[in-house]
Protein backbone atom coordinates (compact mmCIF):
# COMPACT_ATOMS: atom_id res chain seq x y z
CA UNK A 1 0.00 0.00 0.00
CA UNK A 2 1.38 3.34 -1.06
CA UNK A 3 2.27 5.63 1.77
CA UNK A 4 -0.06 8.26 0.89
CA UNK A 5 -2.87 5.59 1.13
CA UNK A 6 -1.74 4.66 4.53
CA UNK A 7 -1.88 8.18 5.48
CA UNK A 8 -5.93 8.42 3.79
CA UNK A 9 -7.22 5.40 5.72
CA UNK A 10 -5.60 6.73 9.14
CA UNK A 11 -6.91 10.24 8.64
CA UNK A 12 -10.44 9.00 7.64
CA UNK A 13 -9.92 6.58 10.91
CA UNK A 14 -9.50 9.44 12.95
CA UNK A 15 -11.72 11.81 11.21
CA UNK A 16 -14.43 8.93 12.02
CA UNK A 17 -13.64 9.20 15.29
CA UNK A 18 -14.09 12.68 15.28
CA UNK A 19 -10.70 13.87 15.22
CA UNK A 20 -10.42 17.32 13.58
CA UNK A 21 -7.15 17.48 12.68
CA UNK A 22 -5.27 13.95 11.97
CA UNK A 23 -2.24 15.79 11.47
CA UNK A 24 -1.53 15.84 14.82
CA UNK A 25 -1.84 12.19 15.52
CA UNK A 26 0.12 10.64 12.79
CA UNK A 27 3.76 9.66 12.58
CA UNK A 28 5.11 8.14 8.95
CA UNK A 29 8.67 6.98 8.45
CA UNK A 30 10.43 5.04 6.01
CA UNK A 31 12.82 3.53 3.81
CA UNK A 32 12.76 3.03 -0.18
CA UNK A 33 10.64 -0.33 0.01
CA UNK A 34 9.26 -0.01 3.70
CA UNK A 35 6.76 2.21 5.35
CA UNK A 36 5.77 2.67 9.22
CA UNK A 37 2.69 4.35 10.79
CA UNK A 38 1.78 5.39 13.82
CA UNK A 39 -1.67 6.71 14.59
CA UNK A 40 -2.42 7.67 18.46
CA UNK A 41 -6.10 8.87 19.58
CA UNK A 42 -4.16 11.32 21.20
CA UNK A 43 -1.90 14.28 19.74
CA UNK A 44 1.70 13.13 19.47
CA UNK A 45 3.59 14.79 23.04
CA UNK A 46 6.78 16.49 22.23
CA UNK A 47 8.38 13.07 24.34
CA UNK A 48 6.21 11.06 21.84
CA UNK A 49 8.14 12.75 18.65
CA UNK A 50 11.13 12.79 20.17
CA UNK A 51 11.48 9.13 20.53
CA UNK A 52 9.78 8.80 17.40
CA UNK A 53 12.62 10.52 15.95
CA UNK A 54 15.11 9.24 17.67
CA UNK A 55 13.98 5.37 16.88
CA UNK A 56 14.04 6.43 13.09
CA UNK A 57 16.94 8.10 12.99
CA UNK A 58 18.80 4.72 14.84
CA UNK A 59 17.10 2.01 12.44
CA UNK A 60 18.20 4.77 9.74
CA UNK A 61 14.55 5.44 8.26
CA UNK A 62 13.36 9.14 7.42
CA UNK A 63 10.46 10.74 8.73
CA UNK A 64 8.19 11.02 5.88
CA UNK A 65 5.40 13.00 7.98
CA UNK A 66 5.43 14.03 11.52
CA UNK A 67 3.60 16.61 13.26
CA UNK A 68 6.75 18.79 13.95
CA UNK A 69 8.09 19.01 11.11
CA UNK A 70 7.53 19.70 7.16
CA UNK A 71 6.43 16.48 5.18
CA UNK A 72 8.77 15.10 3.49
CA UNK A 73 6.45 14.94 0.13
CA UNK A 74 3.63 17.67 -1.26
CA UNK A 75 0.62 14.49 -1.40
CA UNK A 76 1.29 13.51 1.84
CA UNK A 77 0.98 16.73 3.10
CA UNK A 78 -2.21 17.26 0.90
CA UNK A 79 -3.44 13.98 1.86
CA UNK A 80 -3.35 14.46 5.64
CA UNK A 81 -4.92 18.38 5.61
CA UNK A 82 -7.98 16.87 3.20
CA UNK A 83 -10.89 17.98 5.11
CA UNK A 84 -13.39 15.06 3.44
CA UNK A 85 -13.89 12.12 0.70
CA UNK A 86 -14.43 14.83 -2.08
CA UNK A 87 -10.80 16.31 -1.49
CA UNK A 88 -9.20 13.17 -1.40
CA UNK A 89 -10.95 11.95 -5.07
CA UNK A 90 -10.05 15.83 -6.12
CA UNK A 91 -6.19 14.92 -5.51
CA UNK A 92 -6.36 11.47 -6.48
CA UNK A 93 -7.70 12.94 -9.65
CA UNK A 94 -4.55 15.86 -9.62
CA UNK A 95 -2.10 13.08 -9.08
CA UNK A 96 -3.31 9.94 -11.28
CA UNK A 97 -3.54 7.92 -8.23
CA UNK A 98 -5.81 6.50 -5.73
CA UNK A 99 -5.01 7.96 -2.76
CA UNK A 100 -9.01 7.36 -1.43
CA UNK A 101 -9.07 4.89 1.75
CA UNK A 102 -9.68 1.31 1.15
CA UNK A 103 -13.06 0.12 2.73
CA UNK A 104 -14.79 -3.29 2.68
CA UNK A 105 -16.68 -2.23 -0.69
CA UNK A 106 -13.37 -0.99 -2.37
CA UNK A 107 -10.33 -3.50 -0.72
CA UNK A 108 -8.30 -3.38 -3.96
CA UNK A 109 -5.61 -0.47 -2.20
CA UNK A 110 -2.74 -1.79 -4.36
CA UNK A 111 -4.59 -0.93 -7.76
CA UNK A 112 -3.94 3.06 -6.96
CA UNK A 113 -3.29 4.09 -11.08
CA UNK A 114 -6.60 5.73 -11.86
CA UNK A 115 -6.99 3.64 -15.52
CA UNK A 116 -9.34 5.96 -16.35
CA UNK A 117 -6.61 8.83 -16.60
CA UNK A 118 -3.99 6.69 -18.28
CA UNK A 119 -3.89 9.43 -21.00
CA UNK A 120 -3.18 12.03 -18.99
CA UNK A 121 -0.53 10.05 -16.89
CA UNK A 122 1.24 8.78 -19.99
CA UNK A 123 1.27 12.72 -21.40
CA UNK A 124 2.43 13.77 -18.07
CA UNK A 125 5.70 11.32 -18.16
CA UNK A 126 6.15 12.58 -21.81
CA UNK A 127 6.54 15.83 -20.45
CA UNK A 128 9.35 14.95 -17.92
CA UNK A 129 11.16 12.88 -20.41
CA UNK A 130 11.24 16.15 -22.49
CA UNK A 131 12.36 18.28 -20.02
CA UNK A 132 14.90 16.11 -18.35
Amino acid sequence: MGAGVLVSLASAALRAHGITDPSAHLFLAGTSGLATIIVSNAPLSPVDLATLHAATTNLEFTALLSPDREAASPVLRQVVQASNAKDIVALSHRHHMDLTPPTDDRPFFFNQLLLSELGSVLGAREDQTISR
